[in-house]
């Protein structure tokens, strides 16, 4: 089975650093924290299933964020 191309992303470090203070938020939107977490696995190089799993989310979820279906990292900044 061919394994298909990824979105690779490269955060600077202010988009990282913002990152994180969502990742570890208290008070934001779970759904926002989720992402952030996502973007802050992929820009680590993180598989798909590998980021399903430290997320506590289903495989088609990540694949449906990495996909660019959902809001650009840009709306998360």
């Amino acid at each position: 089975m061919p394994v298909s191309q990824v979105r690779q992303i490269a955060l600077t470090t202010a988009e990282r650093r913002r990152l994180e203070i969502l990742a570890y938020s208290q008070t934001a939107p779970h759904r926002l924290v989720i992402r952030a977490r996502m973007v802050l696995d992929t820009a680590h190089g993180h598989s798909n299933n590998a980021i399903a799993r430290r997320q506590q989310v289903s495989v088609d979820t990540v694949r449906l964020w990495r996909g660019g279906s959902v809001e650009p990292l840009e709306n998360l900044l």
